[in-house]
């Protein structure tokens, strides 16, 4: 092989390392490329073959091996699982395993799974740590599409092992073609798990994500599911805008129902009789924007696009998703056509928001005659297919605002990171649920990526658990609520919005974690948001089932010599302490009853020392 490595953009901030592997008898050329940005501690990587030769197929990729430190034949690797209605009763679940010299390999499955399924998946982003050390690695994955991580050691070097692969690829590389590898990145810290967490958030938000779409965001908004699809009409809806005008709402989504059917992306004409001229129009004469649900790989078997290319579904005749079925992405005739119908869809109906929905986004096509090779719709539906619509409708409509969701947080990756605004991390569910999604949510990704569809009875504690991360979006029968009811939601909203722009830049502290019983959630949990320069903390309490009426909760992340004042906003109480004594002595938290709250205000005086 013949190594050619070219160094471009060497100055501040990204430095670029290209290596070039020729592979003369097969006419193969490999690259891949080193990027490394100044202000972080982290190497972010891709590549491609390029074919030259006779065509060739690729049935393995490995996305990256790596060996990290082992002591004691031992090394820590912790993740974050991804959401599933039926696996596990605790919620995007972050887990610690301990990889043992000798042992069975360590098997994780990551991207895109159904919601549905009954087994773990995990988020694709993992720390690794040696007992014997502060310092550690972290590494995130760039693909959408299903992948397996294994990781062991032998006891035999002082290293581990840890491979991530493609799963079911069947990948022919034509002649003057090329594979895409997927992309990954891999960083250092010195800490605990919540540093590892931190670090990641920083670079994904510099390197990694969209920039962010407004100093307002995360965006409190609306969605009109809790109206259900019969309630997804003129009549209701203006009625709701009516209201979230006067909250003081920054964003209106129509949820499913608005359409035709699923797959004709043209407004339902009995339901919106004057079409929807007359709701965007409101929103935005007050300055919110307008958003619609677009689950965009499913199509009802009835829709006029399949009644004449039934051929374009992923697998013939199923329903995985509302009575419709899957629509295979990587076809390109398919692909085209969805990304012409939701452009259509931006400029007739002059949306700025797409809450993207639907079962399992990398779908399994079994059809042997579309575009795509048969047997490798895993990586063809994922690069060909998702995220080549997404990324061509955000370069040809790159005002749109995107939201990910599929059931759930159930495709939580960095190539997500890269395509969307948000994502959803738990769907659909209860108020403590979403604390245990945002637990374990927040490690990977930073505060903007954990979207809430606030559906439970209004209360203090119920709001509260919103406040941490975001958009807060409201599935709420907004249009019923009594005056109280108003009241309480429009002050916590503007709560949220005065504390929101500390918080998605925050660090968060994950100081005690919801137990795991959903149904019965017993005692505290509590979590934290440190601004970056310290100077201001935000701590969520919360009191279910039992537990004591008093907790002694001990912040962490605070600057050691800096005197703080510390606000208990239900009890009305406050006092003044050091850094370094609030985090030793901590705060006591009283809360009487079951279900209730408290948060805590931390903010510098002027008696720093």
């Amino acid at each position: 092989m013949i190594l050619e490595i070219s160094l471009q953009g060497v100055s501040p901030p990204l430095s670029d390392c290209q290596p070039k592997f020729v592979d003369a008898p097969n006419q193969l050329l490999y690259w891949r490329r080193f990027s490394m940005e100044s202000t972080h501690a982290f190497v972010r990587s891709s590549g491609r073959i390029s074919n030259l030769g006779a065509p060739i197929r690729l049935i393995h990729c490995q996305i990256l091996r790596m060996s990290p430190p082992v002591s004691s034949d031992l090394f820590h690797l912790f993740h974050v699982e991804q959401f599933s209605w039926v696996y596990r009763p605790i919620k995007m679940s972050p887990q610690q395993m301990d990889i043992i010299a000798g042992r069975t390999p360590m098997t994780l499955h990551m991207g895109s799974h159904p919601s549905a399924t009954f087994a773990p998946s995990s988020i694709t982003w993992f720390a690794v740590q040696s007992p014997a050390s502060s310092v550690g690695s972290i590494v995130g994955i760039e693909f959408n599409g299903k992948s397996t991580l294994k990781s062991w050691t032998d006891g035999i070097t002082t290293r581990g092992h840890i491979i991530s692969t493609i799963d079911e690829l069947n990948h022919t590389i034509a002649t003057n073609e090329s594979f895409e590898f997927p992309g990954f990145f891999i960083g250092s810290f010195d800490g605990d798990w919540d540093e590892a967490g931190y670090r990641t958030q920083r670079f994904q938000e510099d390197i990694i994500s969209p920039p962010i779409p407004s100093p307002k965001y995360p965006f409190v908004q609306y969605d009109s599911w809790s109206y259900g699809i019969d309630g997804n009409n003129a009549v209701q809806q203006m009625a709701a805008l009516d209201v979230a005008i006067e909250l003081g709402l920054e964003v209106f989504v129509l949820d499913l129902g608005w359409a035709s059917q699923i797959g004709e992306w043209i407004v339902d004409p009995i339901k919106y009789p004057q079409g929807l001229a007359p709701l965007v129009k409101k929103a935005h004469q007050n300055g919110i924007l307008f958003g619609l649900h677009l689950p965009l790989a499913q199509v009802n078997m009835e829709a006029p696009i399949i009644k004449a290319h039934p051929d374009w579904t992923a697998f013939p005749g199923t329903s995985d998703y509302f009575g419709a079925t899957a629509l295979c992405l990587s076809n390109v005739p398919a692909r085209d056509w969805i990304i012409r119908s939701i452009l259509f869809m931006i400029d007739e109906y002059d949306i700025d928001y797409i809450v993207q929905d639907g079962e399992d986004m990398i779908k399994r096509c079994e059809h042997h005659d579309h575009t795509h090779d048969f047997g490798d719709s895993n990586y063809a539906n994922s690069v060909n297919g998702l995220d080549y619509v997404i990324g061509e409708i955000r370069k040809k409509r790159p005002h749109i605002i995107f939201e990910n969701c599929e059931d759930g947080g159930t495709m939580l990756t960095y190539k997500m990171a890269s395509l969307y605004h948000t994502s959803i991390s738990v769907d659909d569910t209860t108020s403590y649920m979403t604390r245990q999604g945002i637990w374990g949510m927040s490690y990977p990704f930073s505060p903007r990526y954990g979207a809430r569809y606030f559906q439970d009875p209004v209360t203090i504690s119920n709001l509260r658990s919103n406040l941490i991360g975001g958009p807060f979006i409201l599935q709420q029968r907004i249009t019923d609520w009594d005056n109280a009811t108003f009241t309480t939601v429009k002050t916590f909203i503007e709560q949220y919005k005065k504390f929101r722009q500390m918080i998605r830049s925050a660090k968060i502290i994950h100081l005690v974690a919801p137990s795991s019983i959903p149904d019965a959630p017993i005692g505290w949990d509590a979590i934290q948001a440190v601004a970056s320069d310290q100077s201001e903390s935000i701590i969520v309490a919360f009191r279910s089932l039992l537990g004591d009426d008093t907790f002694n909760l001990k912040p962490r992340g605070l600057s050691n010599q800096t005197m703080y004042r510390v606000e208990l906003e239900d009890e009305q109480t406050s006092l003044e302490m050091l850094g370094k004594d609030i985090q030793m002595h901590g705060v006591n938290v009283t809360c009487k009853q079951s279900y209730c709250s408290e948060l805590i205000l931390i903010s510098q005086t002027l008696k720093s020392t």
